[in-house]
């Protein structure tokens, strides 16, 4: 019997040590868990605060500078001008923008690359503007007044020589015309070729000196 009673008592104290064993484990598994939480909130806060460093929010694009938008302006005022033909206007405008590309450059004040824009898009329409007077000069239904805008406009634009070529082509197609009409008409059978010639091309230059 006592030895029964001694067997009860052993069982009896392997259970507390089993309930003390159990509970030392389920605090080591809670210290576990915390220190892993704790050391996984460390890790992803610190990544976090790389990830804002590393990539900023992108701000906000800049507005243009008073530059990129005169020049986003005048380059649509332009480019209205030119498809309505009214190359007068538009060559004017682009004079003043000459003046003003002048003032910029002594200023120093705006980028390069904004300059840069901004020269580049004037010289292109100033190129499709001598392309539409050189149009209008090369046709040979254009009359005299609109040939002679046309041809001061290209000496305006920097390109005498052009206009030059232009002027020689236009006088060669009508002495060319004129002598054609001599050679067709009586004047020609009657011996006096010479004499009409030499009127037509004196009545060409004194209309060209009036013109000037």
């Amino acid at each position: 019997m006592l030895f029964i009673c001694r067997i009860f008592e052993e069982v009896g104290g392997i259970e507390n040590e089993l309930m003390q064993l159990k509970h030392h484990v389920s605090t080591q598994k809670k210290l576990i868990k915390d220190l892993i939480d704790g050391i996984f909130v460390k890790a992803l806060s610190e990544d976090t605060f790389e990830f804002f460093i590393e990539e900023p929010v992108s701000a906000e694009p800049s507005p243009l500078s008073k530059l990129e938008a005169h020049t986003h302006n005048v380059s649509e005022t332009l480019d209205t001008l030119l498809f309505e033909h009214r190359l007068n206007e538009a060559l004017a405008i682009l004079e003043m923008e000459a003046r003003t590309f002048q003032v910029i450059q002594l200023e120093e004040t705006s980028p390069p690359d904004v300059l840069s824009f901004y020269n580049s898009a004037m010289l292109e329409r100033k190129a499709m503007l001598a392309n539409q007077f050189n149009i209008v000069a090369e046709n040979p239904r254009t009359p005299a007044p609109e040939l002679q805008k046309a041809l001061v406009g290209l000496c305006r634009l920097g390109d005498p020589h052009l206009a030059t070529q232009l002027l020689l082509k236009y006088y060669h197609s009508r002495v060319a015309t004129g002598i054609h009409h001599l050679q067709c008409s009586k004047s020609f059978l009657h011996g006096v070729y010479m004499r009409e010639l030499s009127k037509l091309v004196f009545s060409m230059i004194l209309k060209q000196q009036e013109a000037l």
